[in-house]
């Protein structure tokens, strides 16, 4: 029988803790892809907000962002390549 849990996970050095505290509204979804760059630490995520102006001032500034850039879009949603900085934390399997 499975189970399902739904987790809150808050850390001051969490992944794009920034965006989050400053846009509690936005969905932030990772773009699934497989890179053929074997030395590329960008990771590419699905930005679901209408706040585009708030979202780039707060990339700019969370410190767990080293660069991020919008390099595209998907349906409505603006695609942002990012690139973290070395001390950040992120939530997921092993």
């Amino acid at each position: 029988m499975p189970i399902i849990a739904k987790v809150y996970f808050s850390h001051p050095e969490m992944a794009l803790a920034g965006v989050i505290g400053s846009l509690p509204d936005i969905t932030i979804r990772v773009l699934q892809e497989v890179s053929t760059d074997p030395v590329s630490d960008k990771s590419f995520f699905i930005m679901e907000t209408d706040q585009c102006e708030v979202l780039e001032r707060e990339l700019a500034t969370d410190h767990t962002v080293k660069y991020a850039q919008r390099v595209s879009h998907y349906e409505e949603w603006p695609v942002y390549g990012i690139e973290f900085s070395p001390k950040r934390y992120f939530w997921g399997p092993k």
